[in-house]
């Protein structure tokens, strides 16, 4: 009963208090703090113009003289110790043939602007062969982002910092970025006709003045102003009627203090000011740090009462709010389809339960719709993603497709994500079929150490999955967009398909086979057609051998390899027809389907030297070969549902040949066959093995327990318990012998 309360009456009645109570502070704790509200603002007029002064000083000196500092003293070698040496090459030779050299600092730039998070760019003019390098190498000033700064009519200003706006990153774009710029002179502090060349550090100014309002207060906004009025940065949000009435305040009210309905604004003066700027700091009139021991008093008398009179309130509240909740409970129980017994103990319990159940329908749903996006993506159909995108973002893509032998997909994966080094190549799985599926990662490692961990990764899997899987994987280019993923999914699928020329597992890259000829091999169909008709076993083996061989070692496409082995096929087939004089009877025999070339030149010997070996045998000695075929598989695949119709599929023989083949050759039906052969597995396992009777009807082949008992006390005349009972006290019985011997 507690527990209900606690959960559903009880959390209604504490919510209902809690509102109420904090409303009726709200409201009376207002009161009192307008009652010190001259005493707020007094206080925020005298510490307004010490903050303006801090941050001022903070984003004018400190943080410039600091990256002054670090930019000449320890940044540039830092990053590149030869960039010295490159400077003076430049300076003196200019770039000449050293292409090595201009990408190498233009790359020492790049990771510097990664380094300083508030520098925008720095650039390198050099006068010798007039480029400029930055982030990229400009073989003209004119094409790069200070072409207005050097080619413009302004003199250049050197070693002084001031503001300018340049033009964004993107050429084709107007937007334009307020940086503050430093000049120097190349050589350093070269002067007049010695200046050859110019490094141009511009810091961004929203990111400088970004650094140093982290000063204010949360509730604390701060605008600047150029010479001219116009606004520069600001921090916060400033509504337009505040942002408007601040215009017409500037220039006048230099280094006043002003008030502004229930805020005060502190503006400085420009003169003080390394760039001419007005700082204008807004800041609320109420405050914790100024709220007086007797207002804190006051506020605590007044929140008890509150509290004791909300508490009377919300317990009438609740009481109403309690039906109207347990009707929604009702409603959500019907919708969610779940019963009463989920949540035993309140209805509270019950509603955390449903959502929990809700959000994992949410997430299996999203789930869906992502590896959905992951399909469409990669199959090229990119017009049929969804407006909301479910795909990671990342800097690169690498798509890797992935073929398996011996286990479905998702087990493959669920192993996968247990490989320790596989944190290095996390990714998105997507499941295409049963044995097939893409594996898309975001990883930026070099195509070598990544094949290497993929290697490692999958071979890890595979081998906690069994000894007999296998699987072939191979590798697409790297993509920097998600829009070039088809065409890295295609590249993944035609490497992948090259696995099958290799005699074990393997991850093939793309660029390993791209360049293979699409050239026949040397492959005498007509000599192979005359071995099957008069050679020997010997000859058609050694034929077969030499084209292996050669498939291998030809660098041929697989569309040859395919047909080469299409043609070695129907040469059998094509013969095997001719041979049998109208049979019905096919040779082929049980087995899967071949995964590597190694497997498939193996059964085309199979194939040919039983076709060989079928000129001359009698007839009855094939059919005991086929029957012991089947009788293998039968044996291999126990544990299986093996119908008629299965055989048929893979043997090409009708039912009623097989059906009269058990009659002639072991006097007994296929049923009967299959019983008798189940019933013996199960009586071995008995003996054998301590497994429970229904994992021994699964082993065997049984759809259930209770239908091996009814079955093998019909055989054997015991029920399976009886029948372990009678072994093991044979078995006891014969140990005690011996030990008596």
């Amino acid at each position: 009963m507690l527990n209900k309360l606690k959960g559903s009456y009880f959390a209604r009645l504490m919510l209902t208090h809690m509102t109420v109570m904090l409303l009726l502070i709200a409201i009376v704790g207002g009161l009192l703090l307008e009652k010190t509200g001259r005493m707020m603002t007094e206080e925020l007029r005298m510490t307004g113009e010490s903050r303006i002064t801090s941050v001022k000083q903070k984003l004018e000196r400190d943080t410039l003289e600091s990256y002054h500092a670090a930019v000449l003293n320890r940044a540039l070698s830092t990053v590149r110790p030869e960039v010295e040496n490159d400077i003076t090459f430049f300076l003196e030779h200019g770039k000449g043939e050293s292409y090595y050299r201009v990408a190498q600092f233009a790359q020492g730039l790049k990771t510097l602007t990664f380094t300083l998070p508030l520098l925008h760019n720095i650039s390198f003019y050099f006068q010798k062969d007039d480029f400029l390098v930055d982030e990229y190498y400009h073989v003209s000033p004119d094409t790069s982002p200070q072409a207005e700064l050097l080619r413009g009519e302004e003199p250049i200003v050197p070693h002084k910092w001031y503001t300018r706006t340049v033009r964004a990153e993107d050429q084709d774009s107007d937007e334009q970025t307020t940086v503050l710029t430093y000049i120097h002179t190349l050589p350093f502090l070269a002067k007049g006709k010695q200046i050859r060349g110019y490094m141009i550090v511009d810091l961004d100014a929203a990111k400088v003045f970004a650094a140093a309002a982290e000063q204010l207060g949360h509730e604390e906004r701060m605008i600047i102003y150029d010479r001219n009025g116009v606004p520069v940065e600001q921090s916060g949000e400033v509504d337009a009627a505040t942002a408007q009435w601040l215009d017409g305040k500037l220039g006048a009210q230099q280094g006043t203090t002003l008030k502004l309905g229930e805020e005060v604004v502190t503006i400085s003066p420009a003169d003080a000011s390394l760039f001419g700027w007005q700082y204008a700091l807004i800041r609320p009139q109420y405050s914790s740090l100024l709220m007086t021991q007797r207002m804190k008093y006051d506020i605590g008398v007044i929140a008890l009462v509150l509290l004791l009179f909300g508490l009377l309130i919300s317990v009438a509240a609740s009481r109403q709010a309690y039906s109207t909740y347990s009707n929604v409970v009702k409603r959500i129980r019907t919708v969610t389809g779940l019963n009463k017994r989920s949540s035993k103990q309140n209805e509270m319990g019950f509603v955390e339960h449903a959502l929990g159940y809700l959000d994992q329908q949410k997430r299996t749903y999203q789930q869906a719709r992502k590896e959905k996006q992951w399909r469409n993506l990669l199959s090229g159909a990119a017009q049929s993603l969804d407006d909301e995108l479910l795909l990671p973002e990342a800097n690169q893509y690498v798509t890797v497709y992935i073929e398996l032998d011996g286990v479905d997909s998702e087990r493959f994966y669920s192993l996968l994500q247990q490989e320790p080094a596989g944190a290095e190549v996390r990714g998105d799985w997507i499941t295409l079929t049963k044995t097939t599926a893409f594996w898309v990662l975001m990883t930026e490692l070099d195509p070598e150490r990544l094949r290497s961990t993929i290697a490692r990764s999958l071979e890890h899997a595979a081998h906690e999955a069994g000894a007999s899987v296998r699987y072939r994987a191979g590798m697409g280019s790297a993509a920097d967009r998600r829009e070039d993923l088809p065409g890295a999914a295609v590249e993944a699928q035609t490497a992948a398909k090259y696995g099958f020329l290799e005699p074990g597992n393997t991850v093939l890259r793309f660029e390993e086979v791209q360049h293979r000829r699409a050239v026949y091999p040397d492959v005498n169909l007509e000599a192979f057609e005359l071995l099957l008709r008069s050679g020997s076993v010997s000859e058609v083996g050694q034929f077969l051998e030499a084209g292996e061989a050669a498939l291998r070692a030809s660098g041929h496409t697989m569309e040859m390899v395919e047909l080469v082995t299409m043609q070695l096929k129907l040469c059998i087939a094509k013969v095997r027809m001719t041979e049998q004089d109208g049979s019905s009877e096919n040779e082929r025999t049980l087995r899967r389907l071949p995964f590597t070339l190694a497997e498939t030149m193996e059964q085309l010997r199979e194939q040919s030297a039983e076709l060989v070996l079928g000129r001359t045998e009698k007839r009855n000695e094939r059919k005991a070969r086929i029957l012991a075929d089947i009788q293998g598989y039968i044996q291999e695949n126990i544990h299986e549902d093996i119908s008629l119709d299965q055989l048929t599929e893979l043997t090409s023989y009708s039912k009623q040949f097989i059906c009269k083949l058990f009659k002639d050759e072991l006097q007994m039906t296929f049923v009967d066959y299959m019983t008798n052969e189940r019933l013996e597995k199960a009586a071995s396992l008995l003996v054998l093995t301590d497994d429970s009777i229904g994992r021994i009807a699964e082993r065997s082949g049984f759809r259930s327990s209770q239908y091996l008992a009814t079955k093998f006390k019909a055989k054997f005349g015991v029920s399976p318990v009886q029948y372990r009972q009678a072994s093991g006290e044979n078995r006891l019985e014969f140990n005690s012998g011996c030990s008596k011997l």
